[in-house]
C-alpha cells in the first residue's frame, strides 16, 4: 500500500514504521461515509479486528452499556436471539468480547484462524450498523431494565445490565470512582457513570435508547483498527461493499468537554454489614486534573513519581502516613485512558476525625520532599519497573494495541502516540538529575489551587436505604398504573418471558457463519520443555522468543506443610520482598528489586493429582521476570530474601496484615463467586482444599482472628515463621524453570545460591474442608452469587475430552437462558476439570436460589438435548479452542510447568482433543446419567447480602 492509493474506497493517508512493534502503521479513511481505520501489519498470526465509536454518556442511565449488551442480540443478517452468544459456542477466536469505556465504546475480536476471523468480522458489522434491538423492544428489555412481577403479582426491576450495575456499584471502589468523578469533572461527560446508575436506568425509555443508537453509531464516529498478518484488501472490501458504501459521511462532532479544574468537596456513604464494625472504614481521597491526553511523557512521569512517592509501604509519603497511624493503607496514582488525566491519592481505612491532619501531612511531607529533592535512587527504580511493564505486553496483544490507538485517537490525535511509549523512558531516565521530577510534584498537587477531596463514609444502612428507596419508586410507580396500563406491562413482561423461552429456527441458526472440523488446525502449537539435571539440579528448560527478558520460576517442594500452616504461610509470602532481611532494610530491598528485576512474586501453589484428587503437591514458587544481564544478581536477591527474612517487626507486618484484609474484603464484593468456586471444591480435591485455606474464605477468617491476638501471638509467629524459613527453602527441595537464558548458566548460579540440589521427594499432601458442605456467606451486597460442586467419580465419571463439549453446552445452551437471560444474573458457568470434578456458579444473580435449582436439573437438559440436537459441532468447534488458547510468553511457560508437575502430556492433551472432535450424541448421554447422580450428592455455598440468605436453613459466615 503507498499513500493516495485508494482500496475498496478507503484512501491510505499515511503510512510509517513502528519500530518498536517491528510493525508498519496504515491510516486509511473512508472517503464517502467518513470512517477511519488503522491497520497495524505486523507478523503476528492472532489476527485482531476493532470497531470503536465516541459514545458521550449525557446521563447516568447507561445508554451506552445497554446498547454494547443489546447490539450483539440479533441483527438484519443474523436473525437469531443471540449470535454473540453462538459464536461463543461455535468459535475458535481468541478474544470475543465488547467493552464500555467512559467515553467510548469498543467492539474487538481476534483469531489465529482466518476464516473464523472473517466469521467474527461478519456477524460484529451487522451487530453494530444493523442490530435486531432497533425493530424488537424485548432485547432492550432483557439487557437494560423493564418491570417483572413475582409469584404474588408484585412488580420489581430486572434486566442484565441493571443487575450487573447493582453489583458493581456495591463496591466501595466503584462507588467512590463514581462520585469522584462528579468532583472532578462537573461539566464535562465524565461525570456521568458510562456503565448506567441502577437508580437511573430505570429512566431511560426505549425511544432514547434507539435515538442513542442513530446518533453515535455511523461511520463518521467510527473507528476501525487491525492488527497482524491478514488479509487487508479482503477485510476493506468487507467493510466497503458490504456496510460503509450505503453510507454519507456527515459531521458527527461528540464533544466530551474539556473540564476546567475547580476545587471541591463531598461526603458520600457506602455500604457495610449490619453487624460489621465501622471503626477505622473511612477513606480519603484528594485528587486533581494534571494534563491532556497528548502530554504521554508527563503521564509516564507521573505514575513514576507516583511509585516513589507512595508504591510500598517504604515509600516516603506512604510511610510517613502509615508510621503516624493516620491510615491503614495508601495509595497514589495516575488515571488516565481519557481526554485529560487525573492524580488520585487515597487514605484507606481510617477515621474521620483524620482527615484533617491527612491532608496536612500529604502537602508537608511532598513540600519538604520537592525542597529537599526526590531519592533520585527510587526514580531510577520506579522508572526502570514502568519501563520493564512496557517490554513485556501480555495478550491478547492486538486488543491491547487496539485500546491504545484509542488514547489518543478518539480526540483526534496521532494513533501510534501511546503504542511506542518506550522511547520516552530514555528521556525520561535523562532528567532523573535534574529538577523535572520535582517540578511537576510542585505543578500538579503542591501549587495546584484546584484539587477535590472526597470523603467515603461507612454506613450500615446505606444497603436497606438503598432497597427502600427502589421499593418507595416502585410502589409509588405501581399506584399510579390504571388497570389498563398494569395489563399492559403484565402482558408485555409475559411476551418477554415467551420471547425467552422461544428457541431458534434451523434456518436462523444457520445463518450464522460456523467453522467446519476441517477448518481447524490438525495439530496446535506446544511449547518445548526440556528436564535436565545441572548441578544437581532440576531445570525445566523453554525456548523463548523475547528479546532479553527471562521468565523464572523457582519451586520448593514445601508438600509436607500441615494445612494449619497454609494461611500464616501465605501470610507469610506477602511479606517476603516487604520486610528487611539480615543485611538490609526493608527500604533498600524493595529499591533493589524495583531496580533490577521487573517483576517478582512470592505464592503458594497446589498441585492437584488428576488421579487421585485427594492428594497433591504443593510448592512455595517465586516467580520473577528479569533482563538477562541481571538474572545472576536477582537469583542471589532471591536468596537473600527466602532465607534472610527478618520477620520481627511487628508494626510493619501488622500494616500488611490490615493491607491485605481490607482487598480481601473489596475482592469478596467484586468477585465473590472465584471465593464461592474455591470453597465448593474444596470439598473433592486437595488442592482446592490448600487453595482456600491459603487464600479463600478460610485465610480471610483467619486474618481475622490473628488481627485481634496479633499482640500475644506474634512472638509465636515470628518463631513458626523462622523456623519455616530455615526448614523450607534448600536446593533439596528445588526445581527451577527458566526461559530466556542458558539452562547451564542458571543453573550454575542457582545451585552457588541453593547448594544441595534437588532429588529428594517429599510425598504428597492430603489436605481437606473442614467446614460445611452447605453454607452461605454474608457480604454488603445488592447482589449473590450461587456455587455449587460435585464429584462425578464415585458415578463412573473419569475425565475425558467429552467433558470438555459438556462443559461448553451445559454454559452457553442452558445456565446462559436460564440464570442470565430468564433470570437477570450477569454471569454464570459450568465446567468439569481434569479430575472430574464439576461446579456452577453465578455472578452477580438477583435470584441464586433459582439458580441453585437451575443446577439441578442441568442433566435432564444435557440428555434432553443429546437426544433432540442432531449436530453438535458447533460446540465441539467452540470448544477447540479452550485446548489451545492465545497465551503470553509468561503463561505459556506456566501451562507447560504445570504439565510437567501434574504429568499432564502433549499426547494427553491431544487425546483429550480427539475425543471432544470424535464426540458424539450417545455419549452426551452416557455422560447426563453420570452428572444426573452426582449433582445429587452436591456441596454448595451461596455468597451475598444477608437480607437474601439470613432465611434460609444454611450455616452463616460473617466475614465482615
Amino acid at each position: 500500500m503507498k499513500t493516495e492509493e485508494i482500496f475498496h474506497g478507503f484512501k491510505v493517508k499515511r503510512k510509517r514504521e513502528i519500530s518498536e512493534l517491528k510493525a508498519d502503521l496504515y491510516e486509511l479513511h473512508h472517503e464517502k461515509s467518513g470512517a477511519k481505520l488503522v491497520w497495524l501489519d505486523r507478523p503476528e498470526q492472532n489476527k485482531t479486528f476493532c470497531v470503536s465509536f465516541k459514545t458521550i454518556p449525557e446521563n447516568d442511565t447507561g445508554v451506552f452499556h445497554i446498547l454494547e449488551h443489546a447490539v450483539l442480540g440479533g441483527s438484519k443478517k443474523y436473525a437469531v436471539k443471540e449470535p454473540f452468544a453462538e459464536l461463543l459456542k461455535s468459535s475458535v477466536n481468541t478474544f470475543l468480547n465488547a467493552i464500555t469505556f467512559s467515553d467510548k465504546t469498543m467492539y474487538p475480536v481476534a483469531s489465529r484462524n482466518e476464516a473464523d476471523f472473517f466469521n467474527l468480522i461478519d456477524v460484529y458489522l451487522d451487530a453494530v450498523f444493523q442490530p435486531a434491538v432497533l425493530e424488537d423492544p424485548n432485547i432492550f428489555y432483557q439487557e437494560g431494565w423493564h418491570y417483572a412481577f413475582n409469584e404474588e403479582g408484585k412488580p420489581f426491576y430486572q434486566g442484565v445490565v441493571y443487575n450487573e450495575m447493582k453489583g458493581a456499584s456495591s463496591t466501595l471502589d466503584s462507588k467512590a470512582q463514581s462520585e469522584l468523578d462528579k468532583l472532578l469533572f462537573p461539566d464535562s461527560c465524565y461525570r456521568f457513570s458510562s456503565g448506567g446508575d441502577p437508580e437511573y436506568i430505570i429512566d431511560l425509555s426505549y425511544d432514547d435508547f434507539k435515538k442513542a443508537h442513530a446518533d453515535y453509531y455511523h461511520p463518521s464516529n467510527a473507528h476501525f483498527f487491525l492488527d497482524g498478518d491478514l488479509p487487508v484488501e479482503r477485510v476493506l472490501e468487507k467493510l466497503d461493499g458490504e456496510y460503509l458504501r450505503h453510507y454519507v459521511a456527515e459531521d458527527r462532532h461528540f464533544d466530551h468537554g474539556l473540564q476546567i479544574p475547580r476545587a471541591g468537596k463531598a461526603d458520600h456513604y457506602y455500604e457495610i454489614g449490619a453487624n460489621e464494625d465501622a471503626t477505622d472504614k473511612c477513606r480519603y481521597t484528594l485528587a486533581g486534573i494534571v494534563c491532556s491526553w497528548e502530554d504521554i511523557e508527563k503521564q509516564y512521569a507521573i505514575k513514576i513519581l507516583c511509585d516513589a512517592l507512595a508504591g510500598s509501604n517504604e515509600s516516603p509519603l506512604k510511610k510517613t502516613i502509615l508510621d503516624r497511624e493516620l491510615a491503614q493503607d495508601f495509595d497514589m496514582y495516575l488515571q488516565g485512558g481519557i481526554a485529560q488525566a487525573w492524580i488520585g491519592i487515597e487514605a484507606q481505612n481510617t477515621s474521620e476525625e483524620k482527615f484533617a491532619d491527612i491532608r496536612e501531612t500529604i502537602f508537608s511531607i511532598l513540600t519538604d520532599i520537592a525542597e529537599k529533592g526526590i531519592n533520585k535512587a527510587d526514580l531510577l527504580a520506579s522508572l526502570n519497573q514502568q519501563y520493564f511493564r512496557v517490554l513485556d505486553p501480555n495478550e491478547p496483544r492486538g486488543v491491547i494495541l487496539a485500546i491504545g490507538a484509542m488514547q489518543s485517537w478518539l480526540y483526534g490525535g496521532d494513533p501510534a502516540l501511546y503504542l511506542a511509549p518506550a522511547k520516552h523512558f530514555e528521556t525520561l531516565k535523562e532528567k532523573i538529575d535534574t529538577d523535572y521530577f520535582e517540578e511537576h510534584l510542585r505543578e500538579i498537587l503542591l501549587n495546584n489551587e484546584s484539587l477535590v477531596e472526597l470523603h467515603s463514609l461507612p454506613s450500615r444502612t446505606y444497603g436497606e436505604e438503598r432497597d427502600a428507596r427502589e421499593a418507595e419508586r416502585i410502589k409509588k410507580e405501581s399506584g399510579l398504573w390504571s388497570e389498563e396500563e398494569k395489563d399492559t406491562l403484565t402482558r408485555k413482561e409475559a411476551e418477554l418471558e415467551a420471547w425467552q423461552l422461544s428457541t431458534d429456527s434451523a434456518e436462523a441458526l444457520a445463518t450464522v457463519p460456523c467453522l467446519t472440523l476441517a477448518d481447524l488446525a490438525q495439530e496446535p502449537e506446544y511449547l518445548n520443555t526440556s528436564r535436565l539435571v545441572l548441578e544437581g539440579l532440576t531445570v525445566l528448560s523453554h525456548p523463548s522468543p523475547s528479546e532479553g527478558i527471562v521468565y523464572l520460576k523457582l519451586y520448593f517442594d514445601i508438600s509436607d506443610t500441615a494445612q494449619e500452616d497454609l494461611a500464616p504461610l501465605n501470610f507469610m509470602t506477602e511479606l517476603m520482598g516487604n520486610l528487611g532481611t539480615g543485611k538490609r532494610d526493608a527500604e533498600e530491598i524493595q529499591r533493589e528489586i524495583k531496580t533490577h528485576i521487573g517483576n517478582l512474586d512470592f505464592s503458594i501453589s497446589p498441585v492437584p493429582d488428576y488421579e487421585n484428587p485427594d492428594r497433591c503437591k504443593l510448592f512455595f514458587v517465586v516467580t520473577c521476570s528479569v533482563l538477562k544481564d541481571e538474572l545472576s544478581y536477582a537469583v542471589e536477591l532471591i536468596r537473600e530474601i527466602v532465607q534472610e527474612t527478618v520477620f520481627d517487626d511487628a508494626d510493619r507486618a501488622n500494616s500488611y496484615l490490615l493491607q491485605i484484609r481490607e482487598m480481601l474484603r473489596q475482592a469478596t464484593n467484586s468477585s465473590a463467586h472465584s471465593f464461592g468456586i474455591m470453597r465448593v471444591k474444596g470439598h473433592y480435591s486437595a488442592a482446592a482444599a490448600a487453595a482456600e485455606a491459603s487464600s479463600g474464605f478460610s485465610f480471610i477468617l483467619w486474618l481475622k482472628e490473628f488481627l485481634t491476638t496479633l499482640d500475644e501471638d506474634w512472638a509465636s509467629f515470628v518463631a513458626w515463621a523462622d523456623n519455616y524459613q530455615e526448614k523450607m527453602f534448600s536446593g533439596e527441595r528445588l526445581t527451577v524453570s527458566v526461559s530466556g537464558y542458558s539452562a547451564e548458566d542458571l543453573s550454575i548460579a542457582v545451585a552457588a545460591a541453593f547448594p544441595a540440589g534437588g532429588g529428594r521427594d517429599f510425598g504428597y499432601a492430603e489436605y481437606s474442608a473442614g467446614y460445611p458442605a452447605h453454607e452461605a456467606v454474608v457480604i454488603p451486597s445488592a447482589v449473590s452469587y450461587a456455587c455449587m460442586a460435585c464429584d462425578t467419580r464415585p458415578y463412573g465419571g473419569k475425565y475425558s475430552g467429552q467433558w470438555l463439549a459438556v462443559n461448553r453446552i451445559i454454559s452457553l445452551e442452558y445456565l446462559w437462558n436460564k440464570i442470565r437471560v430468564q433470570g437477570g444474573a450477569y454471569g454464570c458457568g459450568f465446567s468439569v476439570d481434569k479430575a472430574a470434578n464439576g461446579f456452577f456458579y453465578s455472578y452477580r444473580d438477583p435470584q441464586p436460589w433459582n439458580s441453585l435449582e437451575t443446577y439441578m436439573r442441568s442433566a435432564a437438559f444435557l440428555r434432553e438435548f443429546a437426544e433432540s440436537v442432531s449436530n453438535i459441532n458447533r460446540f465441539i468447534i467452540g470448544t477447540v479452542s479452550g485446548l489451545d488458547p492465545q497465551l503470553s510468553h509468561k503463561r505459556q511457560v506456566d501451562t507447560a510447568d504445570l504439565w510437567y508437575f501434574t504429568d499432564y502430556s502433549v499426547e494427553k492433551n491431544l487425546a483429550a482433543r480427539r475425543e471432544l472432535m470424535e464426540t458424539k450424541n450417545s455419549d452426551l448421554v452416557e455422560l447426563s446419567e453420570v452428572l444426573a447422580r452426582a449433582v445429587q450428592d452436591n456441596v454448595i455455598c451461596v455468597v451475598g447480602p444477608a437480607d437474601l440468605i439470613k432465611d434460609k436453613d444454611l450455616p452463616l459466615i460473617d466475614i465482615s
